[in-house]
Formats: structure tokens, C-alpha cells, sequence
């Protein structure tokens, strides 16, 4: 999947140069179509030098270590620049709902009462310090700037919060040594590949438009999921299995110790001319959004993932055995489309005839719909209800009320589903919690701390 060098001075030498790892960075970034790796020369006085490029991996945490493996980044230790989504991926930092999302202190990002910007003294700040210039009294125009930014009572974003707490971080030559040279990069190859336009597939056996490849392409959890619901649901359409046999029961499950039972209730759906198509919207928002929780929030995290699924699962089976709801695969869905729905609140999502609203409210436009259509809507209210549990207890009261921890992943299951990020020294911890002794704690999986506000002493 990847075209690669790690062979740095090799490959200098038969360009006619000799590799100095202290002139060059290595730039990570993404086309439309392409993940690369490219060296930059500080000062751009040479070219890009190509390392390693990708037609088919996309920027993930899997991604980046498997490419900077291929490259044996841990010999060389090269610094790596890149827009703030990709040192993001690096560090493995949190991408959704991250409330303390600086790795060099506690910055809370959620505190918008307090965080301010804007631009009036900006033309100064770029001259005396953003530049290759940096002049003695820099840290005034800075100043100067981010008190032009509180007075105009804006949001503070993570680089102005950089040049703030940490402008001593900052190298003297930032023009030389900005990510900005690998736009160049990216033209240079552009070039190339549109040249390429329509070719991938026959030079590489069509695996780009391949079912298997994009089946085995999807994230682990997503993958089984997806295939044991078309499964169990294809045997009973066809009379492998006795649909009375896969549905949730008290008095089997409890008495008759028929114990799959709250398994196969999850996976199994009953297809017939008038449930078939909404098997396959529930089959659309499996796919959609678990897709979007595995390679999210939870990327690289396979064991706390699993957890959710299991907390959600084990609390629709007990909803399911007192209510007396015999098929779980509503629930179950509902309850995993909540919690993306409260991790990515402003995202706008669309849904029928062109209406388009924030996430937030997506999961009560399916019971109002299901409600209207089919006079239904107890699916979606058990499936939100136990998303909200997993929500409020993992993430809202840890965060935002600053209680415990109530509810982890328990340690057995990291060493069944360890966490992915291993392989490359320097990446993947995220900074250790900087609260006080006496805030009790809290903060879910990332107990990041308190933050600062600007012009906060």
C-alpha cells in the first residue's frame, strides 16, 4: 500500500547530495487521493525530496504509523511538521470532544468565556516574530496582539494560545521552516497524479473498486458487526435458523439457559417485503456511524470502543428482558448514533427531502419520523436513553460537572484489544493529567486538567 524509501542517505547520494538531518523536516500530509511523506529543506533553498506515498491510506492513527515504520522514523528522528490535525494523529490526541486539547499544558478549550481573538496587531506579531526576524522585544507584539484579541471578545484558537503561553518554543527562523514549503509539494506531485486519473484501478487489479478490498478495509468492530447483522438476518429470511430461536425471551434465556439469545437479538432482524427497507436504513446508520466512532474519537483505541459497545449491548438486553422487547438491533444502533450525535454536537447532517440540522437533534428526528411513519418510536427512546447513559457517564459528567470517573474500560479487555500505539517512540501518550490534588479527578479516559485563560497571570 505504500511506495517508500527509508534508505535516507542512499537516496541522497544518488541525487548528488549529502543528507544533513539538522536542514531537513519531514511534512506529512493528504491530497484528496494521497497520503506522503516529503522532506523539506529549512529555508527552502532545495526541492522536495519525496519519501513515502500512498494512494490508499488516508490520515488516521494507524495511518501515520505504519508509514513513519516504513520509514524507520525511529533511526532518524527527523522533526515533523504538519497542520494541527496531523501532529493531532501523531500524539494521539482526542479528536472529538476533547476539552484539554494542548499537549504542552492545560489549556480548556470549552472555557469560551474567557478565550479571545483577533487580528488588529497581527501585521506586527508576522513581522517581528513569524518571520526569519525575530526581534528582541517579541514577546510585546505578541502581548500587544492577543490584548487586541481579548478586547474584541472572539474564540482563542490553539496556535494563537501557542504563541501565548509558549512563544519560547518557537524557532528563530519560522519562515525557513514553516509547513507552508510543502504546499509546494503538493503541487509538484498533483502534477503527477493527474496523470494518473482513472489509471489506478487497472495498474493495481481494480482493487480500489474491489467490494472485498473495501470490506476488509473497515475498522474491525464495524466489520464483524455489519456481517453477523447481514448474516443472522439472511439465515433466518432463508430458514437456516428458526427466527424464534434468535429473538430475545425471558423464559428461554432465563430459564431454558438458551444464553445466545440477547446476542443474536442484536443482530438479527426480521426481513419481509415491508421490513426490508428499514433493515437497510438501520444497516446505513451501523455502517455510517460506527465507521465514524471507530476512526474517530475511538481510533487506535480498539479497547474502549469494544467497551462501549458491550456497556450499550448489556444495557439494552436488561431494557429489552424488562420491556419485553424481543429484536435489540434498533436499540442498539440508536445508541451508538447518539453518542457520535453528542461527541460532534455543531456538525451539520442532512437528512430527507434536503433538511439539514446540527447533529444534537438528530437522534429525536428519528423518533418523531418513526413516530409519524409507523406510529413506532420505543426503538429510538430505549436507544437514546442508554446512549445518553454511556454519554453522561463516560464523557458529560467527568468533563463538564468535574465528578469521577464512573464509568472505564476494565483492564482485561486492553490486554484482549490493546491500544494501538506502539512502534513509534515519542508518539501516542498524551501529557499527564496537571489538576490539582484537591479537584477530585475526573476526566473520563483523558483526564487533561484544568485550563488557562488568555491574559490569565
Amino acid at each position: 500500500d505504500v511506495v517508500y524509501c527509508n534508505d535516507v542517505d542512499g537516496l541522497f547520494g544518488a541525487l548528488g547530495q549529502v543528507y544533513n538531518p539538522e536542514e531537513w523536516q519531514l511534512f506529512i500530509d493528504s491530497l484528496k487521493v494521497s497520503l506522503k511523506a516529503v522532506l523539506l529543506h529549512n529555508g527552502n533553498i532545495y526541492p522536495s525530496v519525496p519519501q513515502a506515498y500512498s494512494v490508499y491510506m488516508k490520515e488516521s492513527h494507524e495511518s501515520m504509523h505504519a508509514l513513519l515504520n516504513c520509514i524507520d522514523y525511529d533511526q532518524f528522528k527527523r522533526k515533523v511538521c504538519g497542520d494541527l490535525e496531523v501532529l493531532g494523529l501523531l500524539l494521539s490526541m482526542q479528536q472529538d470532544y476533547t476539552k484539554y486539547c494542548c499537549v504542552v499544558c492545560e489549556w480548556d478549550r470549552h472555557d469560551k468565556k474567557h478565550h479571545y481573538a483577533a487580528w488588529k496587531a497581527f501585521t506586527s506579531m508576522c513581522t517581528n516574530f513569524l518571520g526569519n526576524h525575530k526581534a528582541e522585544t517579541y514577546r510585546e507584539f505578541v502581548s500587544e496582539m492577543l490584548k487586541c484579541f481579548q478586547v474584541m471578545k472572539y474564540n482563542m484558537s490553539l496556535k494563537l494560545h501557542f504563541l501565548d503561553y509558549h512563544p519560547d518554543l518557537f524557532p528563530k527562523n519560522l519562515g525557513a521552516v514553516s509547513d507552508e514549503h510543502g504546499e509546494r509539494s503538493h503541487q509538484d506531485i498533483s502534477i503527477m497524479e493527474k496523470g494518473f486519473v482513472g489509471r489506478w484501478n487497472r495498474d493495481y487489479s481494480n482493487r480500489m473498486s474491489d467490494i472485498a478490498d473495501w470490506f476488509k478495509r473497515l475498522p474491525f468492530f464495524t466489520r464483524w458487526w455489519l456481517s453477523l447483522t447481514a448474516g443472522f438476518t439472511l439465515c433466518g429470511r432463508f430458514g437456516i435458523f428458526k427466527a424464534y430461536q434468535l429473538v430475545l425471551l425471558y423464559e428461554p434465556f432465563i430459564k431454558q439457559f438458551q444464553i445466545w439469545r440477547p446476542a443474536t437479538a442484536v443482530f438479527y432482524y426480521p426481513l419481509t417485503p415491508s421490513t426490508g427497507f428499514h433493515f437497510l436504513i438501520n444497516c446505513y446508520f451501523l455502517y455510517n456511524y460506527s465507521l465514524r466512532l471507530e476512526t474517530g474519537i475511538f481510533d487506535g483505541r480498539p479497547g474502549d470502543y469494544f467497551f462501549m459497545l458491550l456497556f450499550n449491548w448489556a444495557c439494552c438486553v436488561i431494557v429489552g428482558l424488562i420491556a419485553d422487547i424481543p429484536l435489540l438491533m434498533d436499540p442498539m444502533v440508536l445508541s451508538v448514533l447518539y453518542v457520535w450525535c453528542q461527541l460532534n454536537k455543531d456538525v451539520v447532517v442532512s437528512f430527507w427531502f434536503g433538511s439539514q440540522f446540527k447533529a444534537m437533534y438528530l437522534p429525536w428526528v428519528l423518533f418523531a419520523f418513526n413516530l409519524i411513519i409507523s406510529g413506532g418510536g420505543i426503538m429510538e427512546l430505549v436507544g437514546i436513553m442508554v446512549g445518553h447513559m454511556y454519554f453522561f457517564l463516560m464523557f458529560k459528567y467527568p468533563q463538564e460537572f468535574g465528578g469521577p470517573a464512573l464509568l472505564s474500560t476494565p483492564s482485561i479487555i486492553y490486554s484482549f484489544f490493546p491500544n494501538q500505539r506502539g512502534g513509534v517512540h515519542g508518539f501516542g501518550q498524551p501529557p499527564a493529567s496537571r489538576r490539582p490534588a484537591n479537584d477530585g479527578g475526573g476526566g473520563g479516559g483523558h483526564n487533561w486538567g484544568r485550563g488557562h485563560v488568555l491574559g490569565d497571570n
